[in-house]
């Protein structure tokens, strides 16, 4: 027979969210922040095929040296999300996020000093390393007290996470 009493979570500290204090709109504001940033982030995966027309003329690359720069991008991404993964259990949320945002915002800049197709494979894969940092970063806030830590925009804020055998929640919710 199971209980449907919620677990007890002593971990999660008790926060006072009164009606217009600064800390609440503080924190609304950093959860805006975050969403933004995610946004961007989603925005720069996607825009190269969007651009493809463009740039085919620009750069004159064929087709395979573009899906070897799309792949480029995606193992880069993929790489540094394990590596920011680490970083930021070690280091925390915060310096995490701030080298993330900070290569991967150079590494966009890079992208209008390339003239060349191996410029653009460079400026691609800096770009995957960087943002491969907002991948871990988005599940800490709500453990940390968000606005989202007791909220309706709790899952809002927070990232999927694989549920543990003890719960049906992520644990990011528990």
């Amino acid at each position: 027979m199971t209980s449907n009493t919620p677990v007890a979570d002593a971990a999660v500290p008790t926060i006072d969210y009164a009606a217009g204090s600064t800390m609440t709109r503080y924190r609304w504001i950093i959860c805006a922040l975050l969403f933004l940033a995610t946004t961007i982030n989603y925005v720069d995966r996607q825009i190269l095929s969007l651009l493809k027309p463009i740039l085919d003329s620009q750069l004159g690359w064929t087709r395979t040296q573009f899906g070897l720069i799309n792949s480029a991008f995606q193992a880069a991404y993929g790489t540094s999300v394990i590596f920011f993964g680490w970083y930021v259990d070690r280091f925390g949320a915060k310096k995490g996020y701030t080298l993330s945002i900070g290569a991967w915002s150079l590494a966009a800049l890079a992208h209008a000093a390339v003239n060349s197709i191996g410029g653009f494979f460079g400026a691609r894969i800096a770009l995957g390393l960087g943002e491969g940092g907002n991948s871990p970063r988005p599940s800490r806030p709500p453990r940390n007290g968000s606005p989202s830590a007791s909220g309706p925009l709790r899952p809002a804020c927070s990232t999927a996470a694989p549920t543990s055998a003890r719960s049906w929640r992520p644990p990011s919710c528990r």
